[in-house]
């Protein structure tokens, strides 16, 4: 038995917290050194990281997953929602993610490159927990896939974690020094 089965938790998950919680705090620090409009977005940004730090602790995705299972289960519903049907639910979540983020972007235009690339990467974040929380077995066989000590969501997690941080530190001025307190 080694520490995460002892946690109760794997590296995939550590790493998923450590990356959240560092763009959550790298997203506040963003904002205490941008104009008050893009402040907004920072903070956003902050709050959004730190509700996926959260999910990745609580794994509220799986919970809903199971409830939704069991309740078309007990529904009879289960084995129907596979092949055309869930094509065209997959399509349909997925175009109603894409036209919500559209109108997002169109409605509040974000200021400055880095909170684009830092609002994408939350976007990108965000559209793997739902393919998650969707469950369609050929993305879990993508997503699950072990490459080295971590599952490919993990490095998802990771290297947009790393993109997001990049523009927040970059966000916050030459000269600027990172800060964690008040």
């Amino acid at each position: 038995m080694d520490i995460f089965d002892r946690l109760g938790t794997n590296p995939t998950q550590v790493v998923g917290a450590l990356s959240f919680a560092m763009t959550t705090l790298a997203c506040l620090n963003a904002s205490r050194s941008s104009t008050s409009r893009e402040a907004r977005v920072w903070k956003v940004l902050s709050f959004v990281n730190a509700f996926f730090l959260l999910e990745v602790i609580v794994k509220f995705r799986f919970l809903v997953l199971e409830f939704a299972r069991a309740t078309l289960r007990q529904e009879g519903l289960y084995d129907e929602l596979h092949g055309r049907i869930q094509e065209i639910v997959v399509v349909t979540i997925a175009t109603a993610a894409l036209l919500l983020t559209i109108l997002f972007l169109l409605w509040r235009p974000i200021p400055g490159g880095a909170a684009r690339l830092a609002t994408s990467m939350t976007v990108i974040i965000f559209t793997s927990f739902v393919m998650e929380m969707i469950s369609l077995h050929e993305l879990d066989a993508v997503l699950y896939q072990t490459l080295g000590p971590l599952l490919m969501i993990g490095w998802v997690w990771t290297g947009a974690a790393a993109l997001i941080c990049f523009a927040a530190v970059g966000r916050c001025g030459k000269g600027s020094t990172f800060r964690l307190g008040a």
